[in-house]
């Protein structure tokens, strides 16, 4: 159960990183912020 937390997570975090600064790039950091 915690590995597919971590999972998702992780998943979230390179989605971010990866995708480029579309549109909502400022909304995606104001919610890690």
């Amino acid at each position: 159960m915690v590995f597919h937390i971590h999972l998702l997570l992780l998943f979230s975090l390179t989605a971010t990183l990866i995708l480029p600064a579309r549109s909502s790039n400022s909304n995606t950091w104001s919610v890690f912020q």
